[in-house]
């Protein structure tokens, strides 16, 4: 892969922006899982247990690194030191009020200027990880590049 560390693990995946050891120019995204009886709590949003296991997890994460080839850095680990914007997997009813989504970015950052976003993907385990992984897939591209919908949501 380029000569990029591989940065898949249980429990959490992020886009970064490949500071710390994950090729140095690259965003990364951190994917965040709930799983099992831990559930995510930002901003006072909570996500429910995703039901993935490591084995779906892994599978995932290698797949989002397999599509973006060396252009984004997909992680199931938390660094402390790197940034990365967050996408954090799991239902919530937080955007109820909102609409009908499979996914939401927090921005639409063109050229990754904003190192530290963060999106949501609303489907768990009872969805096939094709679908999850084309979602977060799709929500990186907001975070990372900048893809904009139109009125009727499709892509510009």
């Amino acid at each position: 892969m380029g000569g990029l560390r591989s940065c898949a693990a249980d429990g959490q995946w992020s886009v970064a922006s490949g500071r710390e050891g994950c090729a140095p120019a690259q965003p990364m995204v951190s994917v965040q899982w709930s799983v099992g009886s831990v559930n995510i709590f930002i901003d006072n949003i909570t996500v429910d247990d995703s039901g993935f296991d490591s084995t779906a997890i892994s599978y995932i994460v290698a797949a989002l690194n397999a599509q973006f080839d060396d252009d984004v850095v997909f992680t199931a680990e938390l660094s402390e030191t790197d940034e990365y914007s967050t996408i954090y997997i799991g239902i919530t009813s937080a955007f109820d009020a909102y609409g009908d989504f499979l996914g939401l970015a927090e921005t639409i950052d063109s050229g990754n200027q904003i190192h530290d976003d963060n999106a949501f993907v609303f489907l768990n385990s009872t969805v096939s990880v094709e679908l999850v992984t084309s979602v977060i897939a799709h929500e990186t591209e907001h975070l990372v590049n900048g893809l904009e919908h139109d009125v009727d949501g499709l892509e510009k």
